[in-house]
Formats: structure tokens, C-alpha cells, sequence
């Protein structure tokens, strides 16, 4: 026997968003996503992106801008909300009587850095050693310590002499830097850290890497 209609309407229980209308949930999982692209492509810690920007200003505090700007003015940015804001906020920052001195002098290492240490789409004047050369200039010397097992890779090495001028964070450079290609990266280590070779060397299996033949034939 077939139930007889009541004639009111039905409601379905499930939740369906108009067209074009983002949840709470996709709009997180958006900003998520644009905050890890923008760290990977500025070699950055995602703390230094602030994702409510475009791309031209959310990496602003990325390289040496972060090491210049003072931890107040690091927060401030990093609460902005819009570009225009941004942009307002940078112009105002080199305007301080300290900053607007040493403008120039950043533009132009900057300039050099992006030139000289891009990393594939990773930007050369906010990658490690862009980081160290802007703030600092250039190196003394620059050396390379062979590996110390077979399975680390070569360590590039910039001197600074024991009396350099400071730099542009108004600190003098440590005596050495060292720096190591982790991945497709090249990256600034401290002896025991994360990308110090020694490190990556211990996570590894105990066992020495595959390799590969010469083209054509065996070695």
C-alpha cells in the first residue's frame, strides 16, 4: 500500500553551497596550500609568508628584510590583509632615517643576488646564500671543503675577514659560512643542524649510494 503524499515540501538535510560559494574548510585549505607554494618558492620558513598577500608582497619579509626589520615590525607585517596596505607599509619602512641609508646599497646586492644565485624558480636574492651576500656583501674568500664520506656532498665556504664592517642589520658577518646543495636546493648550515651533511648522513640507510655506469658501457 502506497504511503499518501501530505503535500508539504521536503528539505534535504544535506548542505549544498551555492555555485561559486567557498566553505570555511575549502578557503583554509586554500590559504594552507598557497602558504607551502610560497615558502618552497621563496626558501623560506612558512612564518616569514604572509598569505593574505599577493605574490608581489607576501615574501617581503623573506631573506634579508627579515634579518633588518626589527621583530615589531615583522608582526606588523605579517597582519596586513591587502597589498595596498603592503605596499604602503614598505615605502614607510625604508623612509626611516636608518633604512633610507642603506636602500640603495640593498637594492643593488639584491639585484646581484638574484642574478647570481637563482635556484630554478627559487629567488636568488631570498635563497641562503642571497641572504648572507645582501646583508654582508661579498666574501673574503670563497672555498670548498671536499666530503667527508662518500656520501656528502661538497661544502662551499665564504670567509669574511676577522674585522668586516657591519652589515646591513647592523651586525658584523660571522668568520664562515657554510653552504650545501640538499635536494635542488642550497642551503646554509650550522655544524650538527638539519642540513649539516654530517645529519642527513646519519637519517640515511648505512649503506653507499648506486653508481650509476658511464653512458655506453660499465666503468
Amino acid at each position: 500500500m502506497r504511503a499518501m503524499s501530505t503535500g508539504a515540501p521536503t528539505r534535504s538535510t544535506d548542505f549544498e553551497p551555492r555555485p561559486g560559494c567557498r566553505t570555511a574548510a575549502q578557503v583554509a585549505l586554500a590559504l594552507v596550500a598557497f602558504v607551502v607554494a610560497a615558502a618552497q618558492a621563496a626558501n623560506a620558513q612558512p612564518e616569514n609568508i604572509n598569505p593574505f598577500l599577493g605574490p608581489q608582497y607576501a615574501d617581503w619579509l623573506v631573506g634579508a628584510i627579515g634579518e633588518i626589520a626589527s621583530e615589531e615590525e615583522r608582526s606588523a607585517y605579517l597582519l596586513l590583509e591587502a597589498d595596498e596596505e603592503a605596499a604602503q607599509f614598505i615605502e614607510e619602512f625604508w623612509q626611516q632615517p636608518g633604512q633610507a641609508a642603506i636602500r640603495e646599497l640593498y637594492e643593488r646586492r639584491f639585484a646581484e643576488a638574484e642574478k647570481r644565485f637563482a635556484e630554478g624558480v627559487y629567488a636568488g636574492g631570498r635563497s641562503d646564500r642571497g641572504t648572507i651576500f645582501v646583508l654582508y656583501g661579498e666574501p673574503e674568500m670563497i672555498e670548498y671543503e671536499e666530503f667527508r664520506d662518500v656520501r656528502d656532498p661538497d661544502v662551499e665556504v665564504w670567509r669574511y675577514p676577522k674585522k668586516a664592517e657591519p652589515g646591513l642589520d647592523g651586525e658584523r658577518p660571522q668568520r664562515t659560512y657554510r653552504f650545501v646543495r640538499v635536494d635542488d636546493r642550497i642551503r646554509r648550515f650550522e655544524r650538527g643542524d638539519r642540513f649539516d651533511p654530517a645529519t642527513q648522513r646519519r637519517r640515511q640507510p648505512d649503506s653507499l649510494p648506486t653508481v650509476p655506469p658511464f653512458p655506453g658501457g660499465s666503468r
